[in-house]
């Protein structure tokens, strides 16, 4: 269990209330640690996301220097072309 240092008051809809109380008597756990729980996945999904990006990993390549600059310059070019409706 964390350390107990902040609390907090959220007012929910209905459903989420009710599914915080369905996970916590599924995973055995009290509501806090639901909702600790699922803030952790959904910023590690988030960070994964964020590491599978095209923008990421140009950055990557252009740190490790795997890609000339024009080759790096050229795909920044095509990807703020096409970037529409990417999730990041």
């Amino acid at each position: 269990m964390a350390n107990m240092t902040i609390k907090s008051t959220f007012t929910l809809d209905k459903k989420t209330a009710d599914d915080i109380r369905s996970l916590s008597s599924t995973w055995k756990v009290s509501q806090a640690e639901v909702v600790r729980k699922s803030i952790q996945i959904a910023l590690e999904e988030s960070r994964a996301k964020e590491a599978r990006s095209p923008l990421t990993i140009i950055e990557s390549l252009d740190r490790r220097k795997k890609a000339t600059p024009p080759e790096l310059a050229a795909f920044k070019k095509a990807m703020a072309a096409n970037k529409k409706g990417w999730e990041v």
